[in-house]
């Protein structure tokens, strides 16, 4: 940081240090103003995390599950962040996770991939329930050989039959 208050005994004035933006607006979440030194940029300006995927909204693009899985042993998107919108079709806290799986007019019809992928909820205590649509972002992952996405992001989406 370049700017702001150093001494720590004075009172603390808001307007100097934090800058202020419009409700419910987060656009600007964990940026900050810097020197630029260390970035090649000389001469300071904000600093913006780098951008992922976004959760997004219900009903938005969303990546299938099939090409999540792919045809082979193992997910082409293996160490990817992906947001994947799907029913929710077994919940086991035992293996802390829940099953999706893509509504039948989501599927791709081929034979050699799959339609359902584990949800791995982490530390995350909220579980939906079987018949839930859900919209999940998270890292696709393998867990011992099997294809998995481990839970960064929850959005419920309604209800849907079970395919």
């Amino acid at each position: 940081m370049t700017q702001g208050d150093a001494n720590g005994s004075d009172a603390f004035d808001p307007s100097v240090e934090w800058d202020f933006y419009a409700k419910d607006d987060f656009s600007n979440l964990g940026a900050h103003t810097g020197s630029g030194s260390g970035s090649g940029e000389s001469g300071g300006g904000v600093v913006v995390p780098p951008e992922g995927p976004a959760i997004g909204n219900c009903g938005d693009s969303a990546t299938l599950i099939s090409a999540v899985q792919g045809s082979g042993a193992a997910s082409p998107e293996a160490g990817k962040t992906m947001v994947v919108e799907a029913v929710v079709s077994r919940v086991t806290a035992f293996a802390s996770g829940f099953y999706i799986q893509e509504e039948a007019n989501d599927s791709d019809n081929n034979p050699a991939t799959s339609e359902g992928i584990f949800v791995y909820n982490d530390t995350a205590t909220d579980y939906p329930v079987v018949g839930d649509k859900v919209r999940v972002l998270g890292k696709v992952e393998e867990y011992f050989t099997k294809t998995q996405i481990r839970r960064s992001s929850l959005l419920a989406c309604g209800t849907a039959t079970v395919p």
